[in-house]
């Protein structure tokens, strides 16, 4: 009876990963638009930006990569979303667009364990029509990655949230980016969590930036720069929760100025010997 138990458990869990995957269109580059509810993924890479609008869209690229053709294309992006609620991207590799992924989020969105390599402009760009009582987005497992990228504007972010309250940021890694790490901008209650900003050159301002965006909650987040600098860890702090995060070689973090600030770990400005 056990061993019966057991291979109905085993079944059933093969059955949802298989449901989970299920993909009903294979989107490529003649249909790269997409529209009406559905599971979305690839077959294969592609070398044209994916366009998604409306809602109830999971759009999966399966570990697939979308490759900008023309390293000359300014201003697009990979993938653009324009939701009315609930649309996922996720495991979708990015190289050489303008920028990554661009949402106009409404409520329920998210991007799910994607990876921007060298854009132009910024990895992830959200902009919030949210409704009033909409589930903030999600930005979850995230990467984006810069070294050795040849062609960058002079102000940029590796994520940028824009007037999107309640947008939750977790476990993302943005690694040797020029520029800064995650611009928030006229967005309430934004929570940051576990993030990894690693390897930033010296020629940067600041790692994580608050514009006019109360409550904001910063924990567990770590920044390392390259070398020590006079680059600020932390702006516009003054009205967020800041707790036990990490910034190395910077000086001065920006963490102490937080509205609340509890066992964030920093080094002393002047620098220790």
């Amino acid at each position: 009876m056990r061993s019966i138990l057991l291979s109905s458990l085993a079944l059933s869990a093969a059955m949802s990963s298989a449901s989970a995957l299920a993909c009903d269109t294979v989107v490529t580059s003649a249909n790269p638009h997409i529209a009406a509810p559905g599971k979305y993924c690839l077959a294969g890479n592609l070398g044209v930006p994916i366009v998604i609008t409306g809602e109830d869209i999971e759009f999966d690229c399966r570990g697939r990569t979308l490759a900008n053709p023309d390293p000359n294309l300014n201003g697009a992006a990979a993938i653009t979303v324009d939701s009315w609620s609930r649309v996922t991207v996720r495991n979708c590799r990015i190289e050489g667009y303008s920028l990554g992924i661009h949402l106009r989020t409404r409520s329920g969105d998210q991007l799910l364990n994607n990876t921007v390599v060298r854009p132009h402009d910024a990895g992830i760009v959200i902009f919030g029509d949210s409704l009033p009582d909409g589930v903030g987005a999600r930005v979850i497992g995230n990467r984006v990655i810069d070294y050795g990228n040849p062609n960058i504007s002079p102000w940029r972010e590796a994520i940028q949230i824009t007037m999107a309250p309640r947008t939750v940021v977790t476990n993302n890694v943005i690694a040797g980016y020029i520029g800064g790490g995650l611009l928030v901008d006229r967005s309430a209650d934004v929570q940051a969590t576990g993030n990894q900003f690693l390897d930033f050159p010296d020629n940067t301002q600041r790692i994580i930036e608050l514009r006019e965006s109360p409550r904001a909650r910063l924990v567990h987040n770590s920044i390392m720069l390259r070398t020590r600098s006079s680059v600020r860890g932390l702006m516009g702090g003054s009205g967020a929760t800041c707790i036990e995060n990490v910034a190395i070689n910077t000086a001065p973090s920006g963490f102490s100025e937080c509205a609340v600030a509890r066992y964030n770990v920093e080094e002393p400005a002047p620098f220790l010997p």
